[in-house]
């Protein structure tokens, strides 16, 4: 499976829209959640406060996308 997090955005919202069982709503949910993280990252740019913490939970954010599908691919086959 390639990772939803190498894919061009209208790809992966192609992926979400398909007929496939995944990527689902875990993984969509992990997405939406790294989204609002790299969010706080640039309000945490503007004011000069550290993001490393930021940094590492959006890379976790990011692999449960992919960690999601995979896993629920065991759920339904």
């Amino acid at each position: 499976m390639t990772a939803f997090a190498q894919k061009p955005l209208k790809d992966v919202l192609d992926a979400f829209g398909s007929a496939s069982p995944t990527p689902g709503g875990g993984s969509a949910c992990a997405a939406a959640a790294a989204f609002g993280t790299a969010l706080l990252r640039m309000a945490a740019a503007i004011a000069g406060v550290e993001q490393q913490s930021l940094e590492r939970i959006e890379e976790r954010l990011i692999d449960a996308i992919d960690a999601d599908a995979v896993a629920y691919r065991y759920v339904v086959s």
